[in-house]
């Protein structure tokens, strides 16, 4: 509930409409850009050898 709301109605003010992710993306700062990608390759990776984690820890997004 909280994400919906957030993304839909707090975020929608503060960011603008959703256009693309590419748009969101575009907003954070690199250093945010840079953890996210971090993530996403080892998910990927994860996804290839078939071990795809499917919850991360606050600690390894942070």
């Amino acid at each position: 509930m909280f994400d919906e709301t957030h993304w839909k109605v707090i975020a929608a003010k503060s960011l603008g409409p959703f256009t693309t992710i590419e748009n969101r993306f575009g907003v954070l700062i690199r250093e945010e850009q840079v953890k996210i990608e971090t993530i996403l390759e080892t998910e990927m990776q994860e996804v290839r050898e078939g071990s795809l984690v499917s919850h991360y820890g606050i600690d390894a997004v942070v």
